[in-house]
């Protein structure tokens, strides 16, 4: 059928087979509506690459009608161009020319490639090349320009975080025996207790757990006890003692 404008909408029910069902004007509205609306044509799938690629077409309803008012069914219809544009989302996917090759792969892993999609035996060949090619060569890494400048510096700065805290470590060592000696002067009692302490202190937050602090507390004035040192004074020293290195561990 021919749409070059000396067919009117009558004639077109009519070549239709049509005319019982539209007779009114609401019925040519319709009618109207649908020729001038796009759709998408699924294929009845005779065509091989149609059938792997599950395409469709896209049918355009661009017809102009030239609408008679008072009776629309003498109204002109013919064949004109439009732009499909408005039958897809606005919204644009840009993958950049630098993710082509690991796109083309991630899709090579859901077999949706260059042989699964054209059964033309020339792209089924290509395929099959670049397979080939691709499994035989190592792709080169990316080079790297090694910073020996950058290197040494970083060295420096470990060797003075290592003696910095060394140096850390032996001030505390020195501040916890101070602690002590206040309140012992026997050197075995000392050392008992200074063992005691390097073993409750040995996590780093040690000093905010109160069960730790309170655990600390308990083994030191146990430990006095044992050493004929009356229960009063091994409480006041335990406790005047923890409270000390606890001072001393927030502030570290």
């Amino acid at each position: 059928m021919d749409f070059n404008g000396d067919i009117v909408l009558h004639q077109l029910v009519e070549k239709l087979g049509l005319r019982s069902q539209i007779k009114q004007a609401e019925d040519f509205e319709e009618l109207a509506k649908v020729m001038q609306n796009a759709y998408f044509v699924i294929s009845t799938f005779n065509n091989e690459r149609l059938i792997r690629q599950s395409g469709a077409f896209l049918l355009s309803g661009s017809i102009n009608i030239q609408l008679n008012k008072s009776d629309y069914g003498v109204s002109r219809i013919e064949k004109s161009s439009c732009s499909l544009n408005s039958q897809f989302a606005s919204e644009r996917i840009i993958i950049p020319a630098g993710s082509k090759e690991s796109l083309l792969e991630e899709l090579n892993f859901y077999n949706i490639n260059q042989g699964a999609l054209f059964p033309e035996l020339e792209h089924q060949m290509a395929y099959i090349k670049y397979s080939m090619c691709k499994s035989n060569v190592r792709s080169a890494s990316s080079f790297e320009k090694i910073d020996f400048d950058a290197i040494k510096a970083e060295e420096s700065k470990e060797r003075v975080e290592i003696a910095e805290s060394v140096v850390k470590e032996e001030l505390v060592d020195k501040a916890i025996y101070d602690i002590v000696s206040q309140y012992i002067s026997d050197d075995a009692i000392k050392q008992n207790v200074l063992r005691i302490i390097t073993r409750q202190t040995e996590y780093i937050d040690w000093a905010n757990k109160e069960a730790t602090i309170s655990d600390l507390r308990r083994k030191i004035k146990r430990s006095l006890s044992l050493q004929s040192i009356s229960s009063d004074v091994a409480t006041q020293s335990a406790r005047n003692m923890v409270s000390q290195l606890v001072n001393l561990y927030v502030k570290k």
